[in-house]
């Protein structure tokens, strides 16, 4: 009847992305923070919204009249090397 395969029809986690580019230079909002000398929770604040930046997390769910149980988000970014340089060129004080 099937070959052992099972079909989710549910969505269990982020989609799957492609990442272009040196997987070396992806840096993680710890290690940004560490850089930077902030908070980690301050780097996916600042970077959440800049282009360039994956965000490989989850979406939040608002539950609806009980159709779906309400799940907070979960941001995980990754962030290129060239946009963090980026930025602190347009943060640089002159």
């Amino acid at each position: 009847m099937s070959s052992g395969a099972v079909k989710c029809t549910r969505n269990r986690g982020p989609r799957p992305i492609a990442i272009t580019g040196d997987p070396q230079e992806l840096l993680t909002p710890g290690e940004v923070g560490h850089l930077l000398k902030i908070d980690s929770e301050s780097v996916l604040r600042r970077f959440a919204h800049i282009p360039g930046v994956f965000d490989i997390g989850s979406a939040e769910i608002v539950g609806r009249f009980g159709k779906e149980k309400p799940r907070r988000r979960y941001r995980q970014l990754r962030i290129p090397r060239h946009v963090l340089d980026r930025y602190l060129e347009g943060t640089r004080v002159q």
